[in-house]
């Protein structure tokens, strides 16, 4: 009866943890937050250190320590990206009652300090610095944003043409378009000791010469916060009101549940958002609706979203990072397909007729096994392409007549709650 009882539990305990989201992937202690470069490296900010990793959290190397966080939530950011055969990386954090901001060129080896002091900082895909001044001071008398061409050693002034009474947060995409919030501030009427105030996001080209407006805000204390949450989406989360992502030129506006602090991308849309106070929410839907998915995290609190090249997403927690336990978002051909459908499809082949191969696209709503197999005119199976459990997604597969004759075939898919056959001619 023991050895029954204990074989129920262990097996138990791994199908309950075979059916969490999440699983601890590495890492035993906060992480604030987890920052990926083009080369796929990732560096993790913990309360006092900085980590770096090759080999996707597998194993970590201390960088950077002895920061003292500035309060318990998100205390500091760091900034980092690949360029060319170098790697630039920014820390601004809290010690002694100041901020420090220093800087490395190598990755973290070696590390500076920087003499510019600022409260947002970008680096555009060349290497070149931009920033806003930290003081409310500085953007009153100054309607300048910074900008330096050897990783901060020096830096010149750019007159920014937008409303100027304070400038908030600078983004870079990677086309080296910048991007910056800004805040009127207008006397009341007729008691003009309260304000109003008017919030703006500007653009601008790399050459930084023409502004436009492409976002206003007329209500709240604050624009909100830029996410950049790939090299070419950026997000403007205003409150719990409203996520806008701004890409090619157009304007997204997302159903929001809460203020987030990252997301992760599929088709150019957002897919999943991350939470301090409500972790990892997610959405099939392009964004109109979104449901929690937190199963197997010790709590509901997320700090940063990351992905790896095979699709699998990981989150920075208060005890560690934590991955989900199956590729969530398809790795091939991620800018052309949305990879969260709500129904099952087979599609037809391309090219059809075809000699000798061809290509079969389905879609799969949830988890379920999938099996596609190919007949001939009698009813024959002649091929089986898949037979496996397939996560919710699009996918494609192959196929090869190279071994048949010509003719007229099927094509079949079968799962426990779909059946579709399809014709396709094989034409040598």
């Amino acid at each position: 009866m023991r050895k029954f009882l204990i074989l129920f539990l262990l097996t138990s305990s791994s199908l309950l943890s075979q059916s969490d989201f999440w699983s601890h992937y590495s890492l035993n202690l906060p992480v604030w937050q987890i920052v990926k470069t083009e080369d796929e490296n990732i560096y993790a900010v913990t309360d006092s250190n900085i980590f770096k990793s090759t080999d996707f959290g597998l194993n970590w190397v201390k960088i950077f320590t002895n920061i003292q966080a500035f309060s318990s939530s998100r205390p500091f950011k760091l900034v980092a990206r690949k360029i060319s055969n170098q790697t630039i990386l920014i820390v601004r954090y809290w010690k002694n009652t100041n901020f420090i901001t220093q800087k490395s060129v190598d990755g973290g080896t070696t590390w500076s300090q920087l003499t510019k002091k600022f409260r947002s900082i970008s680096i555009n895909n060349i290497g070149d610095l931009f920033c806003v001044g930290p003081q409310v001071y500085d953007s009153l008398s100054h309607p300048f944003i910074y900008h330096s061409t050897d990783f901060g050693d020096s830096w010149s002034t750019i007159y920014v043409e937008v409303p100027d009474t304070l400038k908030g947060d600078i983004e870079i995409d990677n086309n080296n378009n910048i991007y910056l919030t800004s805040t009127m501030f207008y006397p009341g009427f007729p008691d003009p000791i309260y304000f109003y105030f008017k919030h703006y996001l500007s653009k601008s080209g790399s050459t930084t010469t023409s502004w436009s407006t492409i976002f206003e805000r007329t209500s709240g204390f604050s624009m909100g916060e830029l996410i950049m949450v790939d090299s070419n989406n950026l997000i403007l989360n205003i409150d719990y009101e409203k996520l806008f992502q701004f890409y090619d030129n157009t304007i997204i506006q997302y159903n929001a549940v809460h203020p987030i602090n990252g997301g992760i991308m599929s088709n150019n849309r957002l897919a999943f958002i991350s939470s301090e106070s409500f972790g990892i929410s997610q959405s099939t839907d392009n964004g109109q609706t979104w449901f929690y998915e937190n199963s197997g995290l010790p709590s509901n609190s997320s700090f940063s979203l990351v992905r790896d090249d095979d699709g699998y997403i990981y989150t920075g927690t208060n005890n560690g990072i934590f991955r989900s336990n199956y590729p969530v978002v398809n790795p091939i051909a991620i800018d052309e397909t949305f990879y969260f459908p709500t129904s099952w499809i087979l599609s037809d082949c391309y090219p059809n007729p075809f000699n000798p191969k061809t290509t079969i696209e389905y879609s799969v709503p949830k988890l379920s096994k999938v099996r596609i197999s190919v007949f001939n005119l009698l009813g024959e199976e002649i091929a089986v392409l898949i037979n496996e459990e397939k996560t919710q997604g699009n996918y494609k597969v192959e196929f090869n007549g190279a071994n048949l004759t010509s003719g007229v075939y099927f094509y079949k898919m079968q799962t426990e709650e779909y059946t579709s056959t399809k014709k396709f001619i094989l034409l040598k």
